[in-house]
């Protein structure tokens, strides 16, 4: 797929048509083969390594957010951006566990003994199967990654959403183990995040499942 939308960013550049890539998980050999490719298809030409103003290339530059763009032949960068956003701060402790999926799990289990929701997102299918596995028969848990098929994946990711998602009836104890699809477009809501070690960009987007609504008053 990803060699499609260069062959079609390329031939966009061609025809000189505006492209804007967006996204929140976009590194930084996927944004630099973007942007060469559109330059290419624009300029037929090898892309040319410019330079910002801390001297550092472009295409090496970590800062999150970003904005690439060019400018004529020119590519520039933006890494500052004024202004005041309308996100509440949350404020969350973090702290490293062992990789073993044993403590994790034991420490997940803790956690939440007296009720609330925990977030597991790993790396791989069979991490997330093994973890699953671990959790005792008396405790709700759901499972979600990219092996399942497609409609029991939606089935799945209905499930979830209607339990910890905007509105939802959330349950008083739940553990939900996934990959990476947890992350992306699933706006739904974990008291606890356990994640393993990814990418910045990666981290930054499981966060965002992390005290995502506002609790609602039960009343009473």
């Amino acid at each position: 797929m990803s060699q499609y939308l260069f062959e079609a960013i390329k031939w966009l550049g061609t025809y000189h048509v505006p492209v804007v890539v967006l996204s929140a998980t976009l590194p930084r050999e996927k944004r630099k083969a973007l942007i060469s490719s559109y330059y290419k298809g624009k300029y037929f030409s090898k892309l040319k390594i410019a330079k910002d103003i801390d001297e550092n290339h472009w295409s090496r530059s970590k800062a999150y957010p970003v904005m690439t763009y060019l400018d004529g032949p020119d590519v520039k960068q933006v890494t500052e951006f004024p202004g005041e956003s309308d996100q509440k701060t949350v404020k969350v402790k973090v702290e490293r566990l062992a990789s073993d999926a044993h403590d994790a799990m034991a420490s997940v289990l803790d956690k939440i003994q007296n009720g609330g929701v925990a977030g597991v997102i790993v790396n791989t299918v069979s991490r997330a199967q093994e973890l699953a596995k671990m959790v005792p028969a008396e405790v709700p848990f759901m499972l979600l990654h990219s092996s399942f098929l497609a409609p029991d994946r939606a089935k799945k990711e209905k499930q979830i959403q209607t339990a910890i998602g905007k509105n939802g009836h959330r349950p008083k104890k739940l553990i939900v183990i996934g990959t990476q699809v947890l992350e992306q477009s699933l706006d739904i809501d974990f008291d606890i995040l356990y994640t393993d070690v990814a990418p910045m960009d990666l981290i930054l987007q499981r966060a965002g499942r992390l005290h995502r609504h506002a609790i609602q008053s039960l009343g009473g």
